[in-house]
């Protein structure tokens, strides 16, 4: 589970107060279901207190069946440095919860692979597609109907391991204000297996 918590600088003299930006990560070894979590923050300079509840789904993740990960949004993804906290495979991640990009900024993805077949020298081959159509509001007309594409980005990868990890930038600069629909299809290439994900995002006009 991985927090982004803001919390107002109150020790700073200006009257506009910037904020200090931290990152909490916590690791819990659950099975698959449904459970209820609860996040609680106490600011002990002004005794404010604020906490954050919402339930956590964990699929089931079948052995030898392709799986994909949650994926995260992110304003960045980074090497990390030995100062920094080390969130996935030394990846210095700072998350975009709410979806919301400007034009001007790179959408930056991370995910990960589970379970990819490997052909006799130890290899996996798998595509992944990104598909980006703008948001249809339910209706009788969405049945029956495709949203034109906006942007649409086929890479191959291989990997040594069943398990792999995907970071990827995103130049939504020719995208028009609006409310998208990320899709994310992986597709094994040996076992001619795939999964989807779907997210999804708000761009808005640059500054």
């Amino acid at each position: 589970v991985y927090h982004a918590v803001t919390i107002p600088d109150f020790t700073s003299p200006v009257i506009f107060l910037p904020e200090r930006r931290f990152f909490h990560i916590d690791e819990f070894p659950l099975p698959s279901g449904t459970f209820s979590y609860s996040f609680e923050l106490l600011e002990r300079h002004q005794q404010a207190y604020s906490v954050n509840r919402h339930r956590i789904t964990i699929p089931p993740f079948p052995a030898h069946q392709l799986a994909m990960s949650d994926v995260l949004l992110a304003y960045s993804i980074e090497p990390a440095i030995a100062s920094q906290a080390n969130f996935r495979h030394r990846y210095w991640i700072v998350p975009n919860f709410d979806g919301h990009f400007f034009q001007d900024q790179k959408v930056f993805l991370y995910l990960e692979v589970y379970h990819l077949a490997q052909n006799p020298d130890g290899i996996a081959f798998y595509d992944l597609e990104i598909t980006i159509v703008p948001h249809k509001k339910f209706s009788l007309a969405s049945l029956f109907g495709k949203s034109p594409v906006a942007l649409s980005i086929v890479n191959e990868y291989q990997s040594r391991r069943p398990n792999d990890a995907v970071v990827l930038a995103l130049d939504i600069s020719q995208l028009s204000p609006g409310e998208y629909d990320l899709q994310i299809l992986v597709q094994d290439k040996i076992k001619a297996e795939r999964i989807m994900r779907r997210k999804r995002i708000i761009v808005e006009a640059k500054w």
